[in-house]
């Protein structure tokens, strides 16, 4: 098994990993929250909390505020400060953008003219089936090879 292997087989063994953790961490979450709800009485904010010799956990609350953008308009014009508290922004259309192609308008282009690309990169590693088309087997890194550090030769 090469170096780089032997990375992607630690890297798929703790994504696996950090898979399961999650699920059990919010398993674990909405359980202390149940827990709380249930033996705590509320502050005035709304959240529940418990506390113990090692501990204070509990069921935060927590909110959010937002302009609703239609209720905001009308009752601003019933101020008549409409105006005043709102701004008109122009962006372009991409649906526009597609009709004017069709239409002969502009053309590949000016489309290039107007665009923008943007790369980026992320880990790719999926564990692949041997020839009779079963899952490889897991093997285990020992304790040693964990402690190595990687070292990646620049492909030429």
């Amino acid at each position: 098994m090469s170096g780089a292997s032997k990375l992607a087989q630690q890297y798929v063994a703790i994504r696996n990993q950090i898979k399961e953790m999650k699920k059990r961490k919010k398993e674990l979450g909405g359980r202390i929250k149940e827990y709380a709800e249930q033996n705590a009485d509320p502050d005035n904010n709304g959240n529940f909390y418990l506390s113990d010799d090692n501990y204070t956990f509990g069921k935060q609350a927590r909110q959010s505020v937002g302009i609703d953008e239609e209720k905001a308009e009308e009752y601003l014009k019933e101020l008549g400060i409409w105006e005043q508290a709102s701004k008109v922004e122009r962006k372009v259309d991409e649906d526009k953008i597609e009709d004017l192609l069709e239409e002969g308008k502009l053309d590949y282009d000016d489309i290039e003219e107007i665009s923008y690309r943007r790369v980026s990169y992320a880990v790719s590693v999926r564990e692949r089936e041997n020839e009779d088309g079963e899952d490889m087997p897991e093997v285990e890194v020992s304790e040693r090879e964990e402690k190595k550090k990687p070292s990646l030769k620049k492909v030429t």
